[in-house]
């Protein structure tokens, strides 16, 4: 009888009428948010990022979709957000720029990962630059 019951509840328990499958949904933005209120946010699309929307009190500022493209592996946890310090504020800077690690454990060099930095001035996207540690002591920047 003891038999009979285990081989019962096996059966059961494998059958296909309990069997679910999971619905998984990725994640389609990601957005950093900064003490003085600026945020940054991230559109994903299939593990890339589509595009970087910077958002200073009311006013919206686009990173190009060709420079978003370029980045990988970023490391949101070290976001910054950076302003001329001549001004009390962003919204009233003549630059800011975004400022974020980026890349695979394989890409540091010197105990850093690669660092990129997307530059506005004058409230226009100026350019993306990317900085690599090349010693002990020395940043190379090029272009990402």
């Amino acid at each position: 009888m003891c038999k009979f019951v285990f081989i019962a509840l096996v059966l059961v328990a494998a059958s296909p009428a309990f069997a679910h499958k999971d619905r998984i949904e990725a994640a389609r933005s990601l957005t950093v948010g900064f003490q003085t209120g600026e945020t940054a946010t991230f559109a994903l699309s299939k593990g890339a990022i589509s595009a970087i929307t910077i958002r200073v009190g009311t006013v919206d500022y686009l990173v190009p979709a060709s420079d978003c493209a370029k980045l990988h592996d970023i490391h949101f946890e070290s976001a910054s957000f950076a302003w001329n310090g001549s001004y009390s504020s962003v919204a009233k800077a003549d630059y800011f720029y975004l400022q974020f690690d980026m890349g695979a454990e394989s890409e540091k060099a010197f105990g850093e990962f690669p660092q990129i930095k997307l530059m506005f001035q004058d409230g226009k996207f100026e350019k993306a630059v990317l900085t690599k540690k090349t010693s002990k002591n020395s940043w190379q920047d090029s272009k990402p």
